[in-house]
């Protein structure tokens, strides 16, 4: 059974509690975002290929009556949640209540007939009404409504486009986006460092929250709605069950009750987990200078302890009888690049003019252009700031001299990190043939 990332311990048991009496048996419970994370890694979808192994998902639960962010840590295909963040009262009812307000407006406009508060058969009527409207907004840039007899014996009919839908729901829209910045930021993460966001909800489905996400994250950030977002949770569940059944051993008896017991375990925890990342500098001369050194990561931050990466460095034809691998811890943080100013742009279009000969040529190859890209250059909006998440280099942690194999001149120098809990680790480094050296950081 799926349970709310945000439920506490006393709110689960309740959950449970109540399955037992509505005859239900309930194996293991799920948290909600898991389960949305097990359907999509079981499952697969276009556009998901480029997504790297080691990354950082939002879960958005957009439920009837409650809103749920939860960021979670995908390390190598385990789940690491880092925070969750909720609001109850804020959901698809309001979303519904803004459309019924509206159409009840021009319901009284054109019969002069209020539909009051009071009389709830019209309003049943009108919720789920607009409740499909809501729906086919999600799909059309306009949805009908039209609801018999609404109230003393009157029919009702009206459309209302996506726009001004959108203008009625801005303030929601904006408290839900507020909660996907809570839960980043509580992950002690920024925007930038967002890979991917998974939507869960009817109400999520809607193409404006998609795009407030895009505007909110960087522009490589994949927002996920392949599965049917009123399904996910369901098919991750089914598939979490799937996959107990497939270890269950039918014949033994005591692993069978060992298993049983297991079950009663949360199917998801709080491993200990990497608090910084660790990875490899490209020019350690420059240890000297750490800003300076440019820094691949192997292991993110958050990744669940105890961790193994085996990596092959490729060496050149013409390298020497050695190479350094360099092992560093390092520091995530964004890079926040101005945009080009306008003085500077209109030097550049003066070096433009001054290129002419270059124009011309480029222009006779058949790229058009310097007409748009002036009218850029002039624009009056003001550009924004480029964010982009990197990481600087702050420790040193190991520092190999592997001897190269000559015979094996195109080979890889193949590296081994271990870690382990307690952020104790050890480096090997081999190539070919050659003797192995190791280091324990």
């Amino acid at each position: 059974m799926t349970v709310p990332s945000n439920f506490s311990d006393a709110q689960a048991k309740a959950l449970l509690a109540a399955a037992e009496e509505a005859g239900i048996k309930v194996v293991q419970t799920v948290p909600e975002a898991a389960s949305a994370l097990t359907a999509y890694a079981a499952t697969e979808l276009a556009g998901r290929e480029a997504l790297p192994i080691d990354r950082n998902t939002v879960v958005l639960d957009v439920g009837a009556t409650s809103t749920t962010a939860t960021v979670v840590a995908v390390r190598d295909g385990l789940f690491h949640p880092l925070s969750s963040v909720s609001e109850s009262g804020l959901g698809g009812d309001l979303f519904d209540e803004k459309l019924m307000d509206w159409f009840g407006k021009e319901f009284t406009k054109k019969t002069r007939v209020a539909v009051e508060p009071s009389n709830h058969r019209a309003q049943m009527k009108l919720r789920l009404a607009v409740e499909v409207t809501k729906k086919s907004l999600s799909a059309s840039t306009s949805a009908p409504c039209s609801v018999e007899s609404l109230a003393e014996g009157m029919d009702f009919h009206g459309t209302i486009n996506r726009t001004r839908f959108d203008l009625l729901a801005s303030s929601l829209y904006s408290r839900i986006i507020t909660k996907v910045e809570q839960a980043i930021e509580q992950a002690n993460l920024d925007p930038p460092n967002i890979h991917e966001v998974i939507l869960v909800g009817g109400t999520s489905k809607l193409p404006t929250l998609s795009n407030k996400l895009y505007d909110l994250l960087p522009e490589s950030v994949v927002v996920s709605n392949q599965i049917e977002a009123d399904e996910v949770l369901a098919k991750g569940g089914a598939l979490q069950v799937k996959s107990l059944l497939a270890f269950f051993p039918p014949e033994d008896a005591s692993s069978r009750e060992q298993f049983q017991e297991s079950l009663s375990n949360p199917a998801v925890c709080a491993p200990e987990a990497l608090s910084r990342p660790i990875g490899f500098v490209l020019e350690p001369e420059l240890a000297g200078e750490p800003e300076k050194l440019a820094f691949v990561t192997l292991m993110e931050q958050a990744t669940p302890l105890p961790a193994r990466r085996i990596v092959d460095i490729p060496v050149e034809s013409d390298a020497t009888s050695e190479v350094i691998v360099a092992l560093w811890e390092g520091e995530p943080f964004v890079k926040v690049t101005s945009p080009e100013s306008k003085v500077e742009k209109a030097k550049g279009a003066v070096a433009s003019a001054i290129g002419g000969v270059f124009n011309a040529v480029k222009n006779a190859a058949g790229v058009n252009g310097n007409a748009e890209d002036d009218e850029e250059e002039f624009s009056d909006e003001e550009e924004e700031d480029i964010r982009t998440a990197e990481v600087r280099a702050t420790k040193a942690l190991a520092d190999l001299v592997v001897p190269l194999d000559t015979a094996k001149k195109d080979a890889k120098v193949r590296v081994t990190i271990v870690v382990n809990k307690g952020g104790k680790g050890h480096i090997s480094a081999q190539h070919g043939a050659a003797k192995a050296v190791e280091k324990d950081f």
